[in-house]
């Protein structure tokens, strides 16, 4: 159970009809409809009558809603604290990004922080495939914008949200040309090996566990730009985030929309038992920002149809 399904709920509770209330809080109806089946599930309990509208609430819903009403009331106190705090905070934060970071997030999220922060002093890192996790691990930075999947005991990740997967492949593939493809299109590719200091997870994650069927090469790739040149000139395959197809360009490169690969997911990765009060200040209001409690976003795909390098994909949104 998180804060934002409390606000879902309330909220539906107002309204009393799933079009409406999602509407009211900026989400899909499928998406808000998935987050109150989850707190449901999560209290194994109905909180909604769905049978008829508009939606009413049963008798284990009327004992919720003015307890998370009540709860939400002390989260926003705490928040105008932490608000007023954050205004106060001196020193240095040191942000770590690797590739597209949290892509269009990023920005937001950076400026956000400026003005709730203003006296904090922001110092940017760019992050390689080999250390985007041991600068957090060794304090090199204070937070790190990556995606993930990460095996880092020492590193919490905070799930911001998940986006769709697209295949990097040269410009003569015999798919660049296509809307879309699956993972079998590309069951006849070598795809691209990582350097041996490169998070192993990480690197069987986005080469779909294939890696040629080796790990750790010498002369593996460490950066998104090698990754492209190894995919533009050594005839190699990749796979990148959405975001990741539209930060970066290349005139050998296509980007094709990866039909069933997993959704790849941006995150801010903070050290266990970090101090800095500029960590936990930035790491709330990222969760914050972060849309529909860290669900699958759309693609924004304007910006691809100005590169000749890449194949632009329209992807409906949820719902």
């Amino acid at each position: 159970m998180d804060i934002r399904q409390l606000h879902y709920a309330v909220v539906l509770a107002e309204y009393g009809h799933f079009g409406r209330a999602a509407t009211a809080v900026h989400i899909s109806q499928s998406a808000l409809s998935q987050q109150i089946a989850k707190l449901e599930r999560q209290l194994n309990t109905k909180l909604f009558d769905r049978s008829h509208t508009p939606i009413s609430l049963t008798k284990a819903g009327e004992t919720f809603l003015p307890r998370a009403i009540t709860i939400l009331e002390q989260v926003g106190a705490l928040k105008k604290e932490v608000s007023s705090l954050a205004r106060t905070l001196r020193g240095d934060l040191r942000i770590g990004i690797f590739g597209a970071g949290a892509g269009e997030l990023t920005a937001t999220l950076i400026s956000g922080f400026r003005r709730t922060a203003p006296e904090v002093n922001l110092d940017f890192v760019e992050l390689s495939m080999t250390d985007q996790i041991s600068a957090v691990e060794q304090q090199q930075v204070d937070v790190a914008l990556l995606h993930m999947p990460f095996h880092a005991p020492q590193v919490q990740f905070i799930h911001l949200f998940s986006q769709p997967r697209y295949a990097t492949i040269a410009h003569t593939h015999p798919m660049a040309h296509k809307p879309a493809m699956t993972l079998a299109d590309l069951a006849n590719d070598h795809f691209v090996t990582h350097r041996s200091n490169v998070p192993r997870t990480w690197a069987q994650y986005w080469s779909c566990a294939a890696d040629d069927g080796r790990y750790g090469d010498r002369f593996g790739i460490s950066s998104v730009v090698e990754g492209l040149h190894e995919v533009a000139y050594g005839k190699r395959v990749d796979t990148a985030p959405a975001s990741g197809a539209r930060f970066f360009r290349h005139p050998g490169v296509r980007f094709v929309k990866l039909l069933d690969a997993s959704p790849a997911t941006a995150a801010v990765a903070v050290r266990r038992g970090a101090t800095n009060p500029a960590v936990r200040c930035f790491v709330e209001l990222a969760q914050e920002l972060a849309p529909s409690g860290g669900g699958v976003v759309r693609d924004l795909d304007p910006d691809l149809s100005q590169n000749p390098g890449v194949a632009v994909v329209h992807v409906p949104s949820a719902g």
